[in-house]
């Protein structure tokens, strides 16, 4: 709902820290952070909100890479 309220004001939404941040000891801005699971791990938790997100229209999707 709070994307469909920004996208009826035409603000563009970017979903951040893909693929996952809540289970990292590292601050982003100071390093890299890791999420070190496996896949079934990551789709059962850090990836159903960028499902979600991707599913009903964000417009962009920030992500950590090396």
């Amino acid at each position: 709902m709070f994307m469909k309220g920004l996208h009826s004001q035409n603000i563009i939404l970017t979903a951040k820290h893909f693929p996952g941040h809540g289970d990292t000891d590292v601050d982003s801005r100071l390093g890299l952070p890791k999420v070190n699971k496996s896949l079934k791990d990551l789709e059962a938790a850090e990836l159903k909100p960028f499902k979600t997100l991707i599913n009903t229209g964000v417009d962009m999707i920030l992500s950590l890479t090396q």
